[in-house]
């Protein structure tokens, strides 16, 4: 909108002259307070706009202060955005009854704040872990050579550890480990070309005698030593059996080799 040209007076001017720049000035002021629209007002200060709106693209960038908002005035259903990155705040606490979302990203998530039980998701340290109170919970963290790893712990300590280490897969626990099924067998199974290892026969034990297995190796070896050598000798008693033959020798018992 240009800029509005006032009709000037002159000091001297005649009553003729003040007259018709009044009627001048009464017709343009007219015609500009009938004209304001949104249209031609380039600038405007003012201390109160009474309008029925303004758009976005009408307000320069900073010039509206929340400290100038009216509490309550600006309404969810007011605001529209493609992503909520759009509004720049600290978002505080936040109360929700559905959260759906393709990735979220955050340093810390839990089923429950500083109460148990619960789980909960950890960029730092853990990084998840299940939680039956403080001292007794299950962890997904960095193993000794960074794989992940399965930890339980039980009033505050190591109870037992699942995770790869140097090439290897290991349970190791603190506890007596029981494997076994309530139905059905119990297979250990390994590569065709590998084996079952075992530390010691002795180890490998009876629940039922406490016996172990080496104990009943032991014990099969000292009966068999008692037994005969493959290479003998024994006597064999053969009764008379000429068949009436007077001519046949009567037999008697004899000692005979065997091997």
């Amino acid at each position: 909108m240009p800029t509005p040209q006032i009709p000037k007076v002159n000091d001297n001017a005649s009553l003729e002259e003040l007259r018709d720049c009044y009627i001048g000035m009464n017709r343009y002021l007219t015609y500009l307070l009938t004209a304001l629209d949104t249209q031609n007002i380039s600038r405007l200060d003012a201390k109160v706009i009474i309008a029925e709106s303004i758009t976005a693209g009408k307000l320069a960038a900073d010039s509206v202060e929340t400290g100038n908002l009216q509490a309550g005035a600006v309404t969810a259903e007011k605001i529209t955005v493609d992503e909520l990155s759009a509004i720049s705040a600290n978002l505080g606490h936040i109360t929700a009854g559905l959260i759906e979302s393709i990735r979220i990203f955050g340093s810390y998530i839990a089923t429950r704040n500083g109460a148990f039980p619960r789980a909960e998701l950890n960029n730092t340290g853990d990084l998840l872990a299940v939680y039956t109170d403080a001292n007794n919970y299950l962890t997904i963290e960095p193993g000794i050579t960074g794989e992940p790893t399965v930890t339980i712990r039980k009033s505050g300590a190591v109870s037992l550890i699942l995770g790869p280490a140097f090439g290897l897969t290991g349970l190791l626990a603190s506890t007596p480990i029981v494997l076994g099924t309530q139905n059905g067998n119990t297979n250990i199974v390994c590569g065709d070309s590998d084996d079952v290892i075992i530390p010691s026969w002795s180890q490998f034990k009876n629940t039922e005698t406490g016996t172990s297995l080496q104990a009943e190796l032991d014990s099969l070896r000292a009966e068999i030593a008692g037994k005969a050598d493959i290479s003998h000798s024994h006597s064999v008693s053969i009764p008379n059996h000429n068949h009436g033959n007077p001519d046949n020798a009567t037999s008697g018992g004899g000692t005979f080799s065997v091997s």
